[in-house]
């Protein structure tokens, strides 16, 4: 059944994908090469513009914004699990949908959202998942100078086959449920910002089984995170339409992270080993322009100092990295590229890894209601606690079709490939997807 409604869903949405615009389109309009006319945001680059008459304005009611949208996916996966030995191809149909709700009072915002994935294997169904995200966003500012967010949010997803991981091949993919919270203040004058945010995040993780039936212990890497951040940002020149043009920008944090079940209970209830429990402050400093329209640009560098409760564990002083640029060479060619380093701890190493990313690419408006998006990305994982290092090298095409204000669909191609210094975690995939999105 599932895969007679596959094949039935991928037919219509490839006839809908290259089937003509809607007669409403017209000729795409003529435009400026710096601010392009008839967009609903043209400071954005051409993959994220939105056309005015393609914009979904929502269902609206007494000043509130409802905006429900539906996507609906056809996936050919060359190999599921992601792994060396065990390829296993599928084809997968993905349920996506979800709900927003916004309200706008004076210069007051609040939203509400609900978000969510079911996915559902041909073959290999016990790949088969529920996801879902719940989140309520406020913004309260009694004044041009005074802002209160305050953020909330839970989910339950699964873990990513293709995320790097020391532990065994689990028969269904590791489940992860997420709480976090935000709050802060920010004040502004003329044109410095600055502002104070706390941040919680609460991650838990499943237990699972390998192939061989054996228990996969995942819990002992729960954890609380508590971080406080200082945000600052000087605009040093706006344009005549008061748009920020160039500013700077710096973030310090100081953080603690507790992991919940690190503590020794026995053999046959808890953890046996030592805490990776430690503290975590840095700081991260740029520049950032958005030039005339034409470059959107950002660079920035910081360091990162991680003190362990444990004396087994060494403290790290990592050294951060963030730089994207995207330039528009023509008014409907753009050239991108980026480079990132940073460390992530948000997996199954104790100490995590150092993550070193780079690529580019190429974003094209072929027409005013056809656009095109290509890249290669490369990205490298230098295991802290663990003598192993993984490159990943992704390609990925794909191009995006505009057919009404109420539905988009996109094909998009990826190929990617997993070098590593540990043979067994080697592997490369191929996906080819059709998505079809629907909102009001």
């Amino acid at each position: 059944m599932i895969r007679f409604f596959f094949r039935c869903s991928l037919v219509l949405g490839a006839i809908l994908h290259f089937s003509p615009a809607s007669a409403a389109t017209g000729a795409a309009p003529e435009q400026n090469h710096a601010k392009p006319a008839g967009y609903t945001n043209p400071a954005l680059p051409p993959s994220q513009r939105v056309p005015a008459e393609f914009s979904a304005p929502g269902l609206t009611y007494k000043g509130i914004v409802v905006q429900p949208t539906l996507s609906v996916e056809n996936r050919y996966d060359s190999n599921v699990l992601a792994h060396n030995t065990d390829e296993k191809e599928d084809f997968i149909l993905s349920l996506r949908p979800a709900l927003s709700v916004t309200k706008k009072y004076d210069d007051h915002q609040f939203k509400l959202g609900l978000e969510g994935n079911i996915e559902r294997y041909v073959s290999e169904r016990s790949e088969n998942k529920e996801e879902g995200r719940a989140y309520a966003d406020l913004i309260f500012r009694p004044n041009q100078s005074w802002s209160f967010p305050l953020s909330l949010s839970a989910s339950r997803a699964a873990q990513a086959r293709s995320a790097p991981q020391q532990s065994a091949l689990t028969k269904e993919p590791i489940k992860i449920s997420r709480h976090q919270a935000s709050a802060g203040l920010s004040h502004h004058w003329g044109n410095l910002s600055l502002g104070l945010m706390g941040h919680y995040d609460a991650v838990a993780y499943e237990d699972g089984q390998d192939r061989a039936g054996q228990r996969v212990i995942r819990r002992d890497g729960d954890y609380q995170d508590y971080a406080l951040r200082i945000k600052g940002r000087y605009d040093v020149y706006r344009d005549t339409g008061g748009r920020t043009e160039h500013s700077l920008f710096a973030t310090g944090e100081f953080a603690r992270r507790d992991y919940r079940r690190r503590q020794y209970k026995g053999p046959a209830l808890g953890f046996t080993g030592p805490s990776p429990d430690h503290t975590r402050t840095g700081f991260l400093a740029g520049f950032e322009t958005r030039y005339k329209g034409l470059l959107f640009g950002k660079i920035a560098a910081g360091l990162t100092h991680k003190r362990y409760k444990d004396p087994l564990y060494d403290d790290t002083t990592q050294f951060n990295l963030q730089a994207d640029a995207l330039y528009q060479f023509t008014p409907k060619l753009s050239l991108k590229g980026h480079v990132v380093r940073d460390v992530d701890q948000n997996n199954d190493f104790v100490q995590g890894y150092v993550l070193t990313g780079y690529g580019g690419g190429v974003e094209y408006e072929i027409l005013h209601d056809w656009y095109f998006d290509g890249s290669i990305n490369r990205r490298n994982y230098d295991f802290i606690d663990v003598n192993r290092d993984d490159t990943d090298t992704v390609y990925e095409a794909g191009f995006r079709h505009l057919h009404s204000r109420n539905l988009t669909s996109k094909l998009i191609a990826t190929h990617e490939q997993r070098k590593s210094t540990a043979p067994a975690n080697e592997f490369d995939r191929t996906i080819i997807l059709l998505q079809l999105i629907g909102q009001l």
